[in-house]
């Protein structure tokens, strides 16, 4: 009995000739739908290249200088908006719930370098009346957290936190300073009275 006895005679009719380790392949047309599909993509490659590559149509490269630039107007305005310290913003934090809320964003990424309570360990103890950097002000305060002192180790925040969770860990430090807890890192810095 030969392999191919049980194929219908259309099938036949489209079946090649050679064969590789006993297999045969038929020979179909490519749906319809794939042929016009592929018709139009060639079709309009034609225009596409001669935009592309003959008047002057943007590459990817620089598509994404153009992006950049945007983007750079985006941070930039940003940043002009994070630097100045907002005292209509900081009232809306500046009473019990915006010192709890302050308290959390403290304790999510402060409390590795300031301790719990804001007692100081790697960074300073934030509840005495010394400051390094900060003057004990809430804008001197705010400016420190969103700059950071890299030198220092003390990180720049303007990029992972809000403009309003920067101001609610002020207003934490502003409760927690001159509280001079107990067993806080021993001074450092300049006293302000």
């Amino acid at each position: 009995m030969n392999q191919n006895d049980h194929l219908t005679e259309e099938d036949k009719k489209v079946l090649l000739d050679h064969d590789y380790d006993g297999i045969q392949e038929f020979d179909y047309p490519l749906p319809s739908w794939w042929t016009a599909s592929f018709v139009l993509c060639c079709l309009f490659a034609i225009p596409y290249m001669i935009y592309y590559m003959g008047m002057g149509g943007l590459s990817i490269a620089q598509g994404q200088q153009m992006d950049m630039v945007e983007l750079n107007k985006v941070r930039t305005a940003y940043a002009v908006k994070m630097a100045k310290f907002d005292d209509a913003a900081y009232s809306a934090f500046n009473n019990d719930e915006g010192a709890k809320l302050g308290a959390v964003v403290y304790e999510d990424n402060c409390l590795s370098c300031h301790e719990e309570k804001g007692k100081g360990d790697i960074g300073p103890n934030l509840t005495d009346a010394y400051w390094i950097h900060a003057k004990g002000t809430k804008e001197t305060i705010y400016e420190v957290v969103l700059n950071g002192r890299e030198d220092k180790g003390m990180p720049t925040w303007k990029e992972d936190l809000t403009k309003d969770e920067i101001l609610q860990v002020v207003k934490y430090l502003m409760v927690i300073k001159d509280t001079n807890i107990a067993d806080g890192k021993e001074p450092q810095g300049e006293l302000i009275k």
